[in-house]
């Protein structure tokens, strides 16, 4: 009986130093259109402070893909935490279409800080992707190694993908996007003029008559198609 209780309390121990609930990865759902491509961020809060390395293989459904390096290998930066250490990070396509990712430092230095991005990659997303689709991702096989060589072995962690409509372009002279030519876009295009650009004005639309610069020109063709005397 004593014996099997030292059994049942050795499995327990080692099923503790398997999951931390200090250490948690998490990767943001993310929007966006198809056959376009977002910065994907996989990122860690620890408590245990001597980690050293990592290991991840990320899978993604069809119609999404990671940007892969002129090398063939998926394009993979380290976090700004890494920063002041030695780490560098590895990868490699594998022929089933895992991405895996490798991380350590030679030598011998602890992850930086206990919370921030690990690594950050980009997801691209085929043009015959459906707007309205929901997809998920998933980093799996993940595991850290410790100064002391330990393993750490975390669950899998998914992630939502929802694939948008591409927005229609903003009329020439509705610089804030609120689908009307009024009075507020001529005052966002003087500000514009004057150095003060505010916060969301799109200057796309905002040279009105297309001669490569915005200014009191186009304020006015404003003002004339407020009057109804001009269409754009």
């Amino acid at each position: 009986m004593r014996l099997t209780r030292f059994f049942i309390l050795g499995l327990m121990l080692a099923y503790a130093g398997i999951t931390h609930a200090d250490d948690i990865l998490k990767v943001q759902d993310v929007e966006l259109i198809p056959g376009d491509s977002i910065t994907l961020n996989i990122e860690l809060s620890n408590g245990t402070t001597n980690l050293m390395g990592f290991q991840c293989d990320i899978n993604l459904p069809e119609g999404l893909s990671l940007k892969l390096k002129t090398n063939g290998k998926p394009a993979a930066t380290l976090g700004e935490r890494f920063a002041t250490t030695e780490h560098a990070i590895s990868s490699n396509l594998l022929t089933n279409g895992t991405y895996r990712f490798i991380a350590t430092s030679m030598e011998g230095e602890a992850i930086p800080d206990t919370k921030g991005t690990l690594f950050s990659v980009t997801l691209q997303a085929d043009p015959s992707l459906v707007p309205g689709t929901q997809l998920q991702g998933i980093v799996k096989k993940i595991e850290f190694n410790t100064q002391d060589n330990e393993k750490l072995t975390f669950d899998d962690v998914s992630f939502n993908i929802t694939i948008n409509e591409k927005p229609l372009p903003a009329k020439l002279g509705d610089v804030n996007h609120d689908e009307a030519i009024d009075v507020t876009d001529a005052v966002l295009i003087i500000d514009h003029i004057l150095m003060k650009t505010p916060q969301g004005f799109d200057a796309s639309v905002a040279d009105v008559n297309g001669d490569g610069g915005i200014d009191v020109t186009d304020v006015v063709m404003v003002i004339d198609v407020i009057l109804g005397k001009i269409k754009l």
